[in-house]
């Protein structure tokens, strides 16, 4: 086995890079990604509600 291929290099490697491993159970896969979807599409709504704002503030 190579050194690259063993699992604490595997385990450093993710927590120097800083990137978060996809869990593997396929239901909490799903359930992370409607979170996701869902944080999302909230930050679309408050965007456009605050850009709305500032354009009629800005008509006034």
């Amino acid at each position: 086995m190579s050194f690259f291929q063993h699992s604490a290099f595997l385990r450093l490697r993710t927590l120097i890079s800083g990137t978060p491993r996809r869990p593997r159970h396929p239901l909490l896969r799903v359930a992370l990604g409607l979170v996701g979807v869902a944080l999302l599409l909230v930050l679309l709504a408050v965007g456009l509600v605050v850009g709305l704002a500032m354009l009629l503030a800005g008509m006034l």
